[in-house]
């Protein structure tokens, strides 16, 4: 049960006329991702430049980091209804403890925040981290972010998606993919000075540096950390296989061992086309005036997504019977008992598919 009565105390400390604690910082931007747009790679980056950044002034707090580097310990409780206040004391008093003015705080937990009833509890605790708040998206254009995605829930331990393209785009409502929305969501709040809104596609060959311009730094400051990939999605066989195992509920220790064996036993090639090229232009069409108006309004010179249709020529499908079983081949010579659990658990399930 939430605290609302807690949120934005500063137990001891003395405040300004607007209600402001002197030792908090005098900027925040709030990295909100979004998923699939290289929030990991930024993340690792700005992790391990934590020194470097502290002696400009910048913090990225590692009191509330999690091992994969982001701040989703903020959002956490907020999304199962629990106290989210411990973690943003925490956060305060790392502040405090700093003496930067400026702080960072990344995680693709935020974007569909601002959606629930309870968002402005959240808010009045983000918003006191800070004099002004700068707001920080990254889009991605919807075909490859719906792609992305879905090869992302294939390789997600909690999800282990096993429906196919079909199913996973005609139920397109689990992801949010109306920028628009996000930029007059994100954008309402008074203490939000500034929404920087930003193609994916566009800055991608050079993401972290164009994040580094956004906080006021030099583009290469982050040097040769701007190469990381930090959450790489599976593709090729190792795709082809995880998800076909997906259908089959592995018990989770099961699940983990067999993910470890595709990761360094599987080749990730070829790239493989989700969506054929006629879903894809559908999809476009149904966000085509959202994307204009968000692009229109946050982004103007940006000119919106390219309209290129790239394609490898090699399509996402089921394994066939023989690879199924020069599978369990090779397995079995890799490591027999987890070839003969495997075996026997997915006998005793119904394949999602007719192989095996």
């Amino acid at each position: 049960m939430l605290r609302f009565a807690t949120l934005g105390r500063y137990t001891g400390k003395a405040k300004d006329q607007a209600g402001k604690d002197p030792e908090m910082a005098k900027k925040l931007f709030l990295h909100i991702g979004l998923h699939k747009t290289g929030t990991s790679a930024i993340q690792h980056v700005l992790y391990h430049a934590h020194d470097a950044l502290k002696e400009r002034g910048i913090l990225y707090p590692k009191s509330v980091a999690w091992d994969d580097h982001s701040h989703h310990s903020l959002m956490f409780p907020f999304w199962r209804d629990e106290d989210f206040t411990p973690e943003f004391d925490k956060l305060q008093d790392e502040i405090r403890r700093s003496g930067c003015d400026t702080v960072i705080v990344s995680s693709e937990l935020f974007p569909n925040a601002y959606q629930q009833r309870t968002f402005p509890a959240l808010w009045q605790s983000v918003s006191a981290l800070a004099d002004d708040v700068e707001v920080i998206i990254y889009v991605r254009r919807q075909d490859r972010l719906a792609a992305s995605v879905f090869k992302q829930w294939c390789k997600s331990d909690d999800l282990k998606l096993a429906m196919s393209p079909k199913d996973f785009i005609a139920e397109a409502s689990r992801i949010n993919m109306n920028f628009e929305s996000y930029c007059a969501g994100w954008s309402k709040p008074e203490e939000v000075s500034k929404l920087h809104f930003l193609s994916y596609d566009h800055e991608k060959q050079d993401l972290i540096g164009s994040f580094m311009e956004i906080i006021g730094l030099p583009r290469d400051f982050a040097g040769t950390g701007a190469a990381v990939r930090a959450n790489p999605t599976l593709d090729g066989e190792q795709l082809i296989f995880r998800h076909y195992f997906n259908g089959f509920d592995l018990p989770q220790e099961l699940s983990d061992a067999l993910l470890s064996y595709l990761l360094n036993q599987l080749s990730p090639r070829p790239v493989l086309d989700i969506f054929d090229t006629e879903t894809r232009q559908t999809l476009l069409q149904t966000y085509e005036k959202s994307n204009a108006a968000a692009f229109g309004t946050h982004a103007p010179d940006v000119g919106g997504f390219d309209n290129r249709m790239e394609e490898s020529g090699h399509r996402f499908r089921a394994p066939t019977t023989p690879e199924v079983l020069d599978f369990f081949l090779k397995l079995s010579q890799f490591d027999k008992r987890l070839a003969a659990h495997l075996f026997d658990h997915i006998k005793k399930a119904r394949a999602p598919y007719a192989a095996l």
